[in-house]
């Protein structure tokens, strides 16, 4: 079980967990910078995740929910540190950045973006109801895979995503 810890707006935590520096250092200046962007709106922030007493991995949202083209949507990220990993922690974090979108704004479009191979994320975006959309052009990670999950675990497609959709179903 892992407790979210919620990274303030200058990338502030309050926690007793020891924090190891180098990765929460980088994460948090990298929150911040982000919240810069974006804008800092609860419930759409950055997180650490604890589990007994020790800071395991961080997720959080890129941004609050947009719907510039379609759907409202909000994109999620996690990572695990290295010594944690296999027991879980992506997928719990995963599981509570959606059930916290899904609880603020029901009718959201919750996403997700992989490099474009099989791996243990898809594998945490698959279990959870993801389904790969296609693939896009990420302007810092070149070509990757997007997810989309709806409020039931399954895609409502209209308008543009829908007819992205039957385009990829179509050439499978």
């Amino acid at each position: 079980m892992i407790h979210l810890i919620e990274i303030g707006p200058a990338g502030e935590i309050e926690t007793d967990c020891p924090l190891p520096a180098r990765a929460t250092y980088e994460i948090r200046n990298a929150t911040a910078d982000l919240y810069r962007r974006a804008g800092f709106v609860r419930p759409w922030t950055g997180y650490f995740a604890e589990s007994q007493g020790r800071i395991v991995g961080a997720c959080g949202f890129k941004s609050p929910p947009d719907s510039t083209n379609g759907p409202s949507r909000v994109e999620i990220a996690y990572c695990t540190f290295p010594e944690f990993e296999g027991r879980g922690i992506a997928t719990e974090q995963a599981r509570r950045l959606v059930a916290i979108a899904l609880n603020a704004y029901p009718e959201v479009l919750v996403t997700a973006q992989t490099l474009p191979h099989e791996s243990p994320s898809t594998s945490v975006l698959r279990k959870l109801g993801f389904r790969c959309v296609g693939s896009v052009l990420h302007p810092d990670d070149g070509l990757v895979w997007e997810w989309h999950r709806g409020a039931s675990g399954f895609l409502r497609l209209g308008g543009h995503l829908g007819r992205m959709q039957r385009a990829l179903s179509a050439l499978r």
